[in-house]
C-alpha cells in the first residue's frame, strides 16, 4: 500500500461509498483470522470521513 508507514501486516481494507449527508452513518465490518492476544491497531483514513465509532468483539 502507497504512503503505508511502521510494520506489520494489512489485515483489512474497508472501502465506503459516499453518505447522503455529512451527518448520515455507515457500518462496515471486517472480519481477521488468528490475531489474538494484545496487539497495536492502526487506523488509516482518507477522504472526507468522520469516524465515529471503533469496536471490537469476539
Amino acid at each position: 500500500m502507497p504512503g503505508r508507514r511502521g510494520r506489520g501486516a494489512i489485515l483489512a481494507v474497508l472501502r465506503l461509498s459516499a453518505t447522503p449527508g455529512p451527518y448520515d452513518y455507515a457500518t462496515v465490518t471486517a472480519r481477521t483470522a488468528g490475531v489474538a492476544g494484545v496487539r497495536d491497531l492502526r487506523l488509516g483514513l482518507r477522504g472526507p470521513l468522520r469516524l465515529a465509532h471503533v469496536g471490537f468483539s469476539g
